[in-house]
């Protein structure tokens, strides 16, 4: 950093007298931040933009010692300081890397899945490289009840509603640069535990799925979980409503007399059932009309579906408000569940007549 020329003899007319009216420096730089920053932390503001400039000019892009420094100077109190440090950064510092999310999902996957009421544990955080400060924000608003901490990429919260998948864009912004990367998220309508088993005890013993489904997760009074929304049902032509499939009450529920009668039902966005059984209810206060051929389909996507158990002159339910639990073959997790005659009924027409519909099994988000 100190540089002396001194005379050790004599000049050319044999006096002392140094005669220099410039002097020149070649080689190569090398700052050493530390002796730089504390040289400087102490002078006057011209002296810090200079730092700034000099840091600015010399500095490979990424030194971190570098960064340091002009993070230190970009909350100067000095306006022009500030600037010429917000400079430096955008020239040195590292542009924010891709934005990525933990923990991450498994191959194949895009969407977390969030229980309303209940924050998502572990909580899901936001990150990605480059210089500090990085602040994040999302855009638009992720929905009621949780937010995104701006510094630490976390969200926190818990949703209040239910709600269908929405895309959020998160943006990492830092004197370098910005990134961004989109976030897909939904809230489930019930809170329904990961892995949770549906066991079979009875016939309609309450402990099934679409039961837990229409007391809201156990925290309501039961409700048909079609009128609710929990579920979806569909169906061919019907004379009463459908969606009484799944009310499970002793209600008179008939579709019209057609071959090939069915009505299906959806689980809720994101849920998924391992079926190992499901339960009928015959709908109607005498026998007639009871069900003897149809099958039970499953399906991971609505389209595309497989058959479950089917039933050949089934006589099961020949009572009034009859019911009946049939086991199902081995399956991997679906959505989609359809009832759908293949046959006359017990009285050899072909309307459907069912009160009831019941699931059990092993439960995944």
């Amino acid at each position: 950093r100190f540089f002396r020329l001194g005379l050790t003899g004599p000049d050319s007319t044999g006096s002392h007298c140094l005669s220099c009216s410039g002097l020149e420096l070649y080689g190569q730089v090398v700052l050493h931040w530390d002796d730089v920053w504390k040289a400087c932390r102490h002078q006057s503001a011209e002296r810090r933009a200079q730092m700034c400039r000099v840091v600015r000019s010399v500095a490979p892009r990424g030194h971190p010692r570098a960064i340091e420094a002009l993070q230190a100077l970009v909350g100067d109190e000095d306006e022009g300081v500030k600037r010429e440090a917000e400079a430096g950064m955008a020239r040195v510092g590292v542009r924010p890397g891709l934005v990525g999310f933990a923990p991450a999902l498994g191959e194949g996957k895009e969407t977390y899945f969030f229980l309303h009421g209940e924050p998502l544990e572990p909580p899901l955080r936001a990150s990605c490289s480059g210089s500090r400060p990085i602040r994040f924000t999302v855009d638009p608003p992720l929905p009621d009840g949780l937010s995104l901490d701006p510094d630490s990429g976390e969200v926190g919260g818990a949703p209040r509603a239910p709600g269908g998948r929405s895309r959020h864009v998160v943006t990492a912004s830092s004197l370098s640069g910005e990134s961004s990367s989109p976030l897909w998220l939904q809230v489930l309508p019930v809170p329904v535990a990961v892995g949770r088993a549906f066991r079979f005890e009875a016939d309609f013993d309450g402990l099934g799925l679409i039961a837990f489904l229409s007391r809201d997760g156990g925290k309501a009074e039961p409700r048909n979980p079609a009128l609710s929304g929990a579920v979806r049902v569909e169906s061919s032509a019907w004379l009463t409503d459908a969606a009484h499939v799944v009310g499970c009450a002793h209600r008179p529920n008939a579709s019209h007399n057609r071959k090939g009668s069915w009505f299906s039902v959806e689980l809720p966005e994101g849920l998924w059932l391992v079926p190992d059984r499901y339960s009928l209810m015959h709908g109607h206060s005498n026998e007639m009309a009871s069900l003897r051929n149809w099958v039970l389909e499953g399906s991971a996507d609505g389209e595309n579906w497989d058959v479950l158990r089917r039933h050949a002159w089934d006589e099961t339910l020949c009572r009034p408000w009859a019911t009946g639990t049939w086991s199902v073959g081995r399956t991997g997790p679906l959505r989609h569940f359809r009832v759908a005659m293949t046959g006359p009924n017990s009285t050899y027409s072909n309307d459907m007549r069912v009160s009831g519909f019941e699931l059990y099994g092993s439960v995944l988000v």
